[in-house]
């Protein structure tokens, strides 16, 4: 799914229903790094499968699997 501009805090995947304003869907989600995010961040996301509500989110355009 390619998504394009900002992307609610609410929405969700048209064909599952799963949350899309989540860390595993943000192009600065990276589990190598410092609370695994590439921006400075104050606090570590738990569950990075589950909405939240990061002022950094950015849409990642390619899932990996």
């Amino acid at each position: 799914m390619f998504v394009a501009g900002a992307l609610a805090f609410d929405a969700t995947c048209s064909s599952c229903g799963n949350d899309l304003h989540t860390c595993s869907n943000c192009v600065n989600f990276d589990p190598s790094r410092p609370n695994e995010c590439r921006k400075p961040i104050l606090a570590r996301i738990a569950s990075k499968a589950k909405r939240n509500a990061c002022e950094l989110f950015a849409p990642n355009t390619v899932q990996e699997f």
